[in-house]
């Protein structure tokens, strides 16, 4: 069985061997631990090492046992397997899985002791800025604040993969000092480092409380009230900061306000087929009934009844606003005047008269309070479909596909300045719209697809850059298809795999394809292969790549609650995995029961409020005095379950390509799609606005 480090064994004092040599029990065992049966395939790992004639097997199952041990918070149990005679203690793992456990056993300055040790078998940088975050982390356990933040400066300014995680608790152990204004600037920092750090979220809100900087943390803790709705104690935080701000209104919040289309102009980019995409939904494809909302157009409209037909005009650049009534289940339209001008029962529609024309869609206001919707100001397609019923308005922009592809594929691409995998994502994108647009996930007959992860996100027209409008204008109408079945290809795509991709890993000795405990957790640490094609340029984006959480245990004991009465959280341990590795289901130990969580949405919303990257992770309490302090999970790659291998499209792979292999898109495509062909093979030329 290969484990993805090398290991130089001792000689073993002697077992009555009863096993044979590679007898398979092994493998048996790792799979009853991946698929279900943990305590089973425990027990089987405990027998190979007590009785294994293979030292290598032996060793193999001693460190998924000290794991699988770790994760259940049972680090007494797990100390004594790694003590056992037969290990090398002489090794980085040694030492340092023997440190976490002491960190646990309260045992703190034997701990560190085992961290420095850990440094001395190693030159890995990557291993030697774990080993420095471990004795961070053990110094700030029993208060040496001034030391924990000394040790963790170098892992700040040195690992790029520990980049958010150290900050964080570096404005964390600043807060403690009562430094508010460098705990601020640091948990902050966190945040720009790693956008998905809902554990930094929290803390620049308690720090901004701190300051008295009530706008900021009314700020904070409503973006957590967004993540996660249920939790009682953000409704509370929120109701006493109202007082002190002032306006508690959501235009506060971090949502684009617009007070002028960015296009002043006809975008030339345009053409394609027209699709319909539901406006302000959420992850569910749900769309938010809307009572108000402003808008203007670029370019001159007419606004069209259902039933009456023609109904009035507008001139380009003049603000409108529509308001549904609740009383009467009717739209009210007022004119730039602000008089109401028309009113209707009928649903309508907006149609500008010039192609390559945008409606900006201003101030909506929303009936109820939903959440997980992004309510910010967009630029829409040139029509606008507006129905109403009495949950309000639903809004559905009517826009052409290589419209749409610019601003999707520029999110996509991010800071990269390179065009050829522009290029290859946009095609992706293109492709994706198309698909959604023949296999429509809503059935309601109205919209094609929505703006939301639920089927493909789009923030507005005006998101668009110039990279991406090149790459798009360059592949003009340019989609994939099968070769064998002629139809389009169910695209899908992520961030940074990490190295589960087969194609980003070709060019490594060691693909990351973690088939244990141990070695999936020993993966998380040691870091990505330095040959993988979708290691970023800039270290601002490693998070991507490797990613590390320290989680407080209240807000996750908490969500478990919710789902069922388990009391004070004891540890998490994952029940189920994928053949990659990734967590399928997850359970959580409380002091009155557990409670089983299922998929990446469930898991995702327990561990960090629907903010975690990647199903590929594994999670470790640290103990103290039989509770878990916090949580920390390490991960690799924006990975969902059931993803890896030769399946998704890994952006910053495809980059990758062009960046250090000058592939041209066409290239970078036939990597990550074996089988399939640009339809057309050539791009169409653009006719510009202007000529039309």
């Amino acid at each position: 069985m290969k484990i993805i480090f090398s290991l130089f064994f001792l000689s073993f004092f002697c077992f009555v061997s009863i096993l044979p040599v590679h007898s398979g029990i092994y493998e048996n065992a790792l799979e009853k631990i991946n698929f279900g049966e943990r305590a089973a395939g425990e027990a089987a790992l405990e027998k190979l090492f007590k009785e294994s004639a293979s030292s290598e097997e032996r060793i193999n199952a001693g460190y998924d046992l000290v794991s699988l041990l770790a994760e259940e918070g049972r680090s007494t149990e797990a100390l004594a397997v790694l003590e056992s005679a037969g290990f090398q203690e002489h090794s980085f793992f040694y030492q340092f899985e023997k440190g976490w456990l002491l960190v646990s056993l309260n045992r703190i300055d034997e701990a560190v002791k085992a961290f420095a040790r850990a440094k001395a078998f190693t030159a890995s940088q990557s291993l030697l800025s774990q080993a420095d975050f471990a004795i961070a982390l053990a110094e700030a356990g029993r208060n040496r604040t001034d030391k924990a933040l000394e040790t963790i400066v170098s892992v700040y300014k040195g690992y790029p993969y520990l980049l958010s995680a150290s900050s964080q608790l570096i404005g964390r152990w600043l807060m403690r000092k009562k430094d508010y204004d460098k705990a601020s600037f640091f948990t902050g920092s966190s945040l720009q480092y790693d956008s998905h750090g809902y554990q930094a979220e929290a803390d620049f809100a308690e720090i901004s409380e701190k300051k008295k900087e009530y706008t900021p943390a009314w700020q904070a803790w409503r973006t957590l009230q967004e993540m996660d709705p249920g939790e009682k104690r953000y409704d509370k935080k929120l109701k006493k900061l109202a007082k002190k701000v002032k306006d508690g209104s959501d235009n506060l919040m971090f949502w684009q306000r617009m007070n002028w289309p960015v296009h002043t102009e006809l975008r030339k980019i345009h053409g394609g087929a027209d699709v319909k995409v539901a406006l302000y939904a959420d992850a569910e494809g749900k769309q938010a009934g809307i009572t108000e909302f402003s808008f203007m157009a670029n370019s001159d409209f007419d606004i069209v009844d259902d039933r009456l037909g023609p109904l009035m005009t507008g001139k380009k650049f003049t603000p409108w606003k529509i308001i549904y009534d609740t009383r009467e289940n009717m739209l009210e339209i007022h004119d730039s005047l602000g008089s109401s001008t028309r009113s209707t029962y009928s649903n309508i529609t907006i149609t500008c008269r010039s192609a390559g024309a945008v409606i900006l869609i201003k101030d909506p206001v929303f009936a109820g309070n939903p959440h997980g919707i992004n309510r910010g100001d967009r630029e829409a397609g040139g029509g606008l479909r507006i129905i109403h019923d009495e949950s309000g308005i639903r809004l559905i922009t009517v826009i052409d596909e290589e419209s749409i592809t610019c601003p999707i594929t520029a999110s996509l691409i991010r800071r990269s300045n390179e065009l050829e995998f522009s290029k290859s994502a946009a095609v992706a994108v293109r492709t994706k719209i198309r698909y959604l647009a023949g296999h429509p996930r809503h059935n309601d007959g109205e919209a094609d697809m929505c703006d939301s992860s639920h089927c493909i996100e789009f923030s507005g027209l005006q998101t668009e850059n110039m990279l991406a409008t090149e790459a798009v204008r360059s592949t003009m109408r340019q989609v994939l298809v099968s070769t064998e079945s002629g139809g389009l290809v169910p695209v899908s795509w992520i961030q940074a795999c990490g190295g589960t991709v087969n194609i980003c890993a070709e060019e490594t000795e060691n693909r990351t394809n973690p088939a244990s405990p141990f070695s999936l957790y020993s993966s998380f640490i040691t870091g990505p292969d330095g040959n993988i094609l979708c290691i970023p340029e800039s270290r601002l984006e490693y998070v991507d790549l490797n990613w590390t959480l320290v989680l407080d245990p209240s807000w996750i004991e908490a969500r478990a609650n919710r789902k069922s009465r388990i009391g004070a959280l004891k540890t998490l341990v994952p029940l189920k995995r994928d053949e990659k590795g990734s967590v399928l289901e997850l359970r959580a130990y409380g002091s009155k029961g557990y409670a089983d969580f299922s998929g990446e949405k469930e898991i995702s919303m327990l561990l960090a409020a629907g903010t975690l990257r990647s199903m590929l992770f594994s999670v470790r309490p640290v103990m103290k005095g039989g509770k878990p302090v916090y949580f920390i999970v390490r991960g690799s790659g924006t990975v969902s379950a059931g993803q890896g291998g030769d399946a998704p499209f890994c952006l910053r792979g495809a980059e990758g390509m062009a960046f250090k292999k000058n592939a041209d898109y066409r290239t970078i495509l036939e990597k990550y799609f074996p089988g399939t062909i640009l339809s057309p093979s050539e791009p169409e030329k653009i006719q510009d606005t202007d000529e039309e």
